[in-house]
């Protein structure tokens, strides 16, 4: 969030020294993001957690499982999209444009829930 601000704050805030340095940022609208894509496939019971908006428990098997799997499904995401990049002589992209890509397209998804935790965390 903060290297976009500070891309189109014509210098008002500096830009990252080094943003291929950060890790994925698992964010819930990561997540729905890959599960609304079926990269992330839930269990009939925590589809129906979510379909209700019943709140996960934050740090529990559940919500750490999403964060885990969104984490290694995004690093391999990364990895393949550069991987295609470098084969068509595109520049590589970072963690930083893959999670703006993956976030945006989440928000956009009005029609599928996200799953809901009590934490400060997202």
């Amino acid at each position: 969030m903060y290297e976009g601000r500070a891309r189109s704050s014509a210098g008002a805030l500096p830009q990252l020294l080094n943003p291929e340095a950060i890790g994925p940022v698992i964010d819930y609208q990561v997540a729905k993001t890959l599960r609304a894509n079926d990269v992330l496939v839930y269990t009939p019971e925590l589809d129906e957690k979510i379909a209700q908006g019943i709140p996960l428990v934050a740090w529990q098997d559940e919500e750490l499982l999403i964060r885990l799997a969104a984490h290694d499904a995004v690093l391999s995401l990364l990895s393949l999209v550069n991987k295609t990049r470098a084969e068509r002589g595109e520049g590589q992209i970072t963690m930083v444009e893959l999670d703006f890509a993956l976030w945006s397209a989440g928000r956009a998804l009005k029609e599928i829930p996200h799953h809901l935790c009590m934490t400060t965390a997202y």
